[in-house]
């Protein structure tokens, strides 16, 4: 049996018994068909500690940065104990393989500053730009994956500033939003035309004529015209490291961050946590003095107030 023999049923079995969601599994595949591409579809059999080496070795010649390659040899290892342990073949000892480091590189996040300054620059002039208005108010705001608001149906509560979104693994959660994404929500469903009746809250805009749910391919075409356009790399992800660092710099609970962004594990929400810088720091602390002079103001002036009225 080779390779590319083995790959669809694996890929069948990510889905269904790992209950894998469609873009991890498209991962797996992408992943397969480049070690196909370097080792050969040999027999599933001949993959050995060389056959792995020879894919680790064209990969660094490649330049493929850390998470590519630890993803690739992760597939591997987890293929080659479908292998083994759910068909029963005697393949290589997964055990063995060793799967390369990420080094962590620093975290990307848009201050809320820096976030309302990019809303402030979108038109509300087209339909078009009334939608991609709304979703960044939104996207910006709740923390939200990219898929799980495209994801959301049109008959949610606006208003409400709530709704229930599907996550990896099929599970769901609420998100919250704010008076912002909810005007902007407002003004996006109210331009929308007797012709578009599609079911999503973001549905398709082509030539004046309904197509379904906006994809995520054109979401991210139109954050990469406007990172052209400021000359600042912004895409969707870059709002879920800002949405978690914001708001435990502005004090919320890691705890309660992490359940919003649909994380099961608070390691996981660590890696999008970028620890402020020491201005940031120092700004910190000031504002803490400052309201506790307003507080020892207050507290002083009460005293005074019933030390008065007790003469």
């Amino acid at each position: 049996m080779r390779i590319g023999n083995c790959k669809i049923e694996y890929l069948r079995y990510c889905r269904v018994e790992k209950e894998n969601c469609l873009g991890t599994v498209a991962k797996y595949q992408d992943a397969l068909n480049k070690i196909i591409a370097v080792i050969g579809d040999i027999e599933v059999l001949d993959i050995n500690q060389n056959a792995i080496l020879e894919l680790k070795e064209n990969m660094m010649e490649q330049g493929l940065s850390d998470s590519r390659r630890a993803l690739i040899i992760s597939v591997l290892k987890n293929f080659l104990a479908y292998l083994k342990n759910f068909i029963g073949l005697q393949v290589y000892d997964y055990s063995k393989i060793k799967i390369p480091k990420v080094r962590r590189k620093p975290v990307r996040i848009l201050t809320t500053q820096e976030i309302e300054w990019f809303i402030g620059q979108l038109p509300e002039i087209t339909l078009k730009d009334k939608r991609f208005k709304a979703l960044v108010a939104l996207i910006s705001i709740c923390g939200a994956r990219i898929a799980e608001i495209l994801g959301l149906r049109r008959n949610i509560a606006i208003d409400a500033r709530e709704a229930i979104v599907c996550g990896k693994g099929g599970k769901f959660r609420p998100i919250y939003w704010d008076d912002q994404a909810s005007y902007y929500l407002r003004l996006y469903q109210d331009a929308r035309p007797e012709w578009d009746r599609s079911e999503f809250l973001f549905g398709t805009i082509n030539n004046g004529n309904y197509g379904g749910q906006w994809s995520k391919g054109d979401v991210n075409r139109s954050f990469r015209k406007w990172s052209t356009k400021l000359n600042k790399r912004i895409h969707c992800h870059l709002f879920r490291s800002s949405f978690l660092t914001n708001c435990v710099h502005e004090g919320m609970s890691l705890s309660a961050v992490s359940r919003a962004m649909g994380h099961s594990d608070i390691r996981t929400s660590m890696r999008y946590f970028a620890p402020m810088t020491d201005e940031q720091t120092k700004e910190t602390f000031h504002e803490y003095f400052r309201r506790q002079a307003m507080v020892d103001v207050k507290v002083n002036l009460e005293i005074a107030q019933k030390g008065g009225e007790g003469k």
